[in-house]
């Protein structure tokens, strides 16, 4: 683990902090101030990222390389969090991945990976950290969700699936902690980052709004810092998450359904 020698309370944590969203949300959170922990699988990524911010904004860094799909991954990062009686001011559970392709078809292994990562450790983290964060000025969570929560999504099933876990989830925890912590759930569309490639999505073809990770840190950090329950990022995704309410749930599958095959790799 790569760490400040500064015993700094009311880090901002960040995972799936190596690229992509959990990158930008780092250089984001840097630039308003807040010292950071980061945490990825890729400790090399993270460490570089980490020289970047502290060159570029003086914050205190630390990085932990864990793998939060797995029960010792989350141990690490709470016991890192806590350590020497610190209390974190923000949570920023970013850590996930996707996979398409028709359930049946799916690797089986993968799928039970995704649900570990993408349901599990945000339910655990947000549990074992939301009792030390209460009481620290700005306060806040933030559940990394997405637009495909708002809906089935045929050949992303199982992905979608697990945000609208996530995005109900949030909502709950909302009210829950209201007064203590804020939390909000973010919904990005489309964004320019590693993601698709993992997933099996070619962006190239797609013809729905794509925004850059950047602009979703931005928004989603200002959503938080209104209180926002539920963010969705960017104007024409909210334009889409709004139709999708108001069409016949048959329709909207079905139009997921073609979207999703159409421009999975090797489909």
């Amino acid at each position: 683990m790569g760490q400040d020698n500064r015993n700094v309370d009311g880090e901002c944590i960040v995972t799936g902090a190596s690229e992509g969203i959990g990158a930008a949300f780092a250089r984001v959170a840097a630039r308003r101030g807040r010292s950071l922990l980061l945490v990825a699988r890729r400790g090399a990524m993270l460490d570089a990222l980490a020289a970047e911010i502290r060159s570029s904004s003086g914050v205190p860094v630390r990085t932990l390389a864990a793998d939060l799909g797995v029960a010792e991954g989350i141990d690490a990062l709470v016991a890192t969090a806590l350590a020497d009686g610190r209390r974190p001011s923000m949570l920023i559970n970013n850590a996930g991945f996707g996979l398409y392709g028709d359930v049946t078809e799916s690797d089986e292994r993968r799928l039970v990976e995704m649900l570990r990562l993408n349901i599990e450790a945000v339910v655990v983290l947000s549990r074992r950290l939301a009792p030390a964060m209460i009481g620290v000025p700005g306060a806040a969570i933030l559940n990394i969700a997405s637009t495909a929560a708002f809906q089935a999504c045929p050949g992303f099933g199982t992905y979608a699936a697990t945000k609208a876990f996530v995005l109900a989830f949030t909502e709950a925890l909302h009210i829950e902690l209201e007064g203590k912590i804020r939390v909000t759930a973010v919904c990005p569309g489309y964004t320019e980052s590693g993601f698709h490639a993992v997933a099996g999505l070619d962006l190239k073809t797609m013809k729905l709004p794509i925004m850059t990770a950047e602009e979703v840190a931005e928004q989603a950090w200002r959503a938080s810092d209104a209180a926002a329950c539920v963010h969705v990022s960017g104007m024409g995704n909210k334009v889409l998450v709004a139709a999708s309410g108001v069409a016949p749930r048959a329709l909207s599958r079905r139009i997921a359904g073609k979207i999703f095959r159409r421009n999975s790799f090797g489909r």
